[in-house]
């Protein structure tokens, strides 16, 4: 039997980040633990359609991945409604393949930024807001922190790899308004599925776009899987688990 583990001297706490895609038809809730949708504290739904109706479409929703080792072990990271524990951490995976409870902390944060903040700044780009010089580019800081390598996506218009926002560098998103987060599944022990860890880091950017047709109903979500260890898996699967509630709790009229 082959055993694969991922050693943390000061183990993570489970994120308490939240943020709310908002500009078009929908208030959609977004977390920093593999799912969103569900507030975990408050027990809240927050996939509300239409905006400001009261009404929530959606419970819950998360990324399941599973794969399996050269030894024939199953590795699972997934989430629920952390109502049993967590599988995944906020925060990036270091060289070692590991992670530390300080960086996990100082990721427990989305990043929030609409199109046309983005249009102001390159108009002029002299006096940019919060959320284009706090974007986690490359080069840009966190805290004390100096990101020394590839995170947040950013148009880099000198080309020199290096996020400067002074110089006209701005966040790259996809639709209207977009949310970036980055979370792990090696920050503690898998308590949810009580799975060995994949060693896997997941960069998510969420967005919307606000027009006059379907997509005004509409949210995305694009997932950057990274296998961050030295395992190789095969099998492997990726899902988006959700569970839909339109209708009430005991009557959905939708699911998959």
């Amino acid at each position: 039997m082959t055993l694969a583990c991922w050693a943390t001297a000061q183990p993570c706490s489970p994120s308490t980040s939240q943020s709310f895609l908002d500009t078009n038809n929908v208030r959609a809730l977004v977390l920093g633990g593999g799912d969103m949708w569900l507030d975990p504290t408050a027990a809240l739904r927050g996939y509300e359609v239409p905006k400001g109706s009261g009404h929530h479409a959606l419970l819950v929703g998360s990324i399941w991945l599973g794969g399996i080792d050269a030894g024939g072990n199953i590795h699972i990271a997934a989430q629920t409604y952390r109502q049993t524990g967590n599988d995944y951490w906020p925060g990036p995976i270091d060289t070692n393949g590991t992670t530390k409870s300080a960086d996990c902390d100082l990721y427990d944060r989305h990043w929030k930024v609409s199109k046309t903040q983005i249009q102001a700044h390159i108009a002029n780009p002299a006096n940019p807001p919060l959320a284009i010089t706090e974007w986690p580019a490359k080069g840009n800081t966190i805290g004390s922190q100096v990101i020394n390598r590839n995170m947040a996506p950013f148009v880099d218009i000198n080309n020199n790899g290096i996020y400067e926002p002074l110089n006209g560098d701005y966040p790259k998103i996809n639709g209207d308004q977009a949310i970036w987060w980055i979370c792990n599944d090696v920050g503690n022990l898998h308590t949810e599925t009580g799975a060995r860890a994949l060693g896997v880091e997941v960069q998510v950017m969420a967005y919307s776009f606000a027009t006059n047709d379907v997509l005004n109903n509409t949210t995305f979500y694009d997932y950057n899987i990274t296998n961050k260890s030295d395992t190789l898996y095969h099998n492997f699967y990726i899902g988006l688990w959700c569970d839909d509630d339109l209708g009430g709790y005991g009557d959905d009229y939708i699911g998959f």
